[in-house]
């Protein structure tokens, strides 16, 4: 059942996500690596892309802005960036996670040979996480492509997102 999900974080029938998150661009950008990382077909209603936000209906139904000079492009490039590595990472689409602290929404994937780290902080703080000593070691951030060392902690800045596949 869950390869066959159709994931959404927004439609015409609710608050657009980016509102619902007091138009934090920063969490709607995590909010996203879940659905991209989780089983099941993301989907994007139309202007969410580029930062289009809205309140009930008939507010969530705003036109698409046109202007490009509008759009939010650095979100629609993460966007895209996300579309990209589920495509080239079957581990995205695997509905196996494996969470790695009760107050923390970070978590790992595995599926055949690839272990896939994905830690977020969805707080204005930092957040100090503990990191299973079997995880540790180097990993190829996925997002900013560089080398990244893993020890047993990691200080997690306020709405960062690291997406991480292990190096052997």
């Amino acid at each position: 059942v869950m390869e066959n999900m159709f994931n959404l974080l927004d439609t015409h029938d609710t608050v657009r996500m980016l509102r619902r998150l007091d138009d934090n661009v920063n969490r709607l950008k995590i909010a996203y690596t879940i659905m991209f990382l989780s089983a099941g077909a993301p989907n994007i209603y139309y202007g969410s892309e580029i930062g289009l936000t809205g309140d009930h209906d008939p507010d969530n139904r705003r036109c698409f802005i046109w202007d490009e000079k509008e759009w939010n492009h650095e979100l629609r490039n993460y966007i895209k960036r996300l579309i990209e590595l589920r495509r080239n990472h079957e581990t995205f689409a695997d509905y196996d996670y494996h969470f790695m602290d009760p107050n923390n929404i970070s978590f790992y994937k595995r599926k055949n040979d690839e272990l896939i780290l994905v830690l977020l902080n969805d707080e204005p703080h930092d957040y100090k996480l503990k990191i299973n000593p079997l995880a540790t070691g180097e990993y190829l951030d996925l997002v900013k492509e560089r080398t990244i060392s893993i020890h047993e902690e990691i200080t997690l800045y306020p709405y960062e997102i690291l997406l991480l596949k292990k190096l052997y």
